[in-house]
């Protein structure tokens, strides 16, 4: 919303909103961050990279023997002391410190959502376990202009369902690429009628 001309389109995977709080609510959340802040949190050491994978599953159960495994694979590191892995976390995600989402309060971000001036495409799961109730029909409302794709899965759905998301993600890029094209086209075009019609 602050910067729109550098997104040409945006897709919203499983967008969680913020719930209503109250003011101490956001209190709490707020000395939550601070304590985690001030003791990140370790992670306990797994034996090998199929307890990993198990762990995996037990987080999400349509996650595939043979997924789960790769998966495990690319997400762990040897553990400080050598004695197993532990899980990786990329740089942006070690601290949860200026993820402001959990202290913003749900209209706040209804209005960064009305803000985006894009396309925007909101994917979700038809089973999802963040949403509540009327959250899917207040999150369009504030993006009247969404293109709303629902898929067979929960919160999850990029891996419940995958391909189909897959598609319609490059089907986005594609028409983007199209839109560019015949912009850029009918700028050429236009800057020769100019130029025709200065000579």
């Amino acid at each position: 919303a602050s910067y729109p001309q550098r997104v040409s389109h945006l897709i919203l995977v499983e967008p969680v909103l913020p719930e209503d709080q109250s003011a101490a609510d956001i209190v709490s959340s707020l000395r939550s961050e601070l304590a985690y802040r001030a003791a990140p949190l370790q992670h306990k050491t797994m034996a090998d990279v199929q307890d990993a994978a198990r762990r995996l599953q037990a987080a999400t159960p349509k996650l595939g023997d043979v997924q789960a495994l790769t998966l495990a694979q690319r997400l762990c590191v040897p553990s400080p002391d050598g004695q197993g892995l532990i899980w990786s976390w990329d740089a942006q995600l070690r601290s949860r410190s200026g993820f402001t989402v959990a202290l913003m309060a749900r209209h706040e971000y209804l209005q960064i959502l009305a803000a985006l001036s894009m396309p925007v495409t909101v994917i979700s799961g038809q089973h999802s376990e963040f949403r509540r109730g009327d959250d899917l029909d207040v999150l369009l409302d504030a993006l009247p202009h969404a293109q709303a794709l629902q898929l067979p899965g929960g919160h999850h759905v990029h891996m419940d369902c995958a391909m189909p998301m897959a598609e319609r993600i490059f089907q986005s890029v594609q028409q983007r690429v199209a839109e560019n094209r015949v912009a850029e086209n009918n700028k050429r075009t236009s800057a020769v009628e100019n130029e025709d019609f200065a000579g």
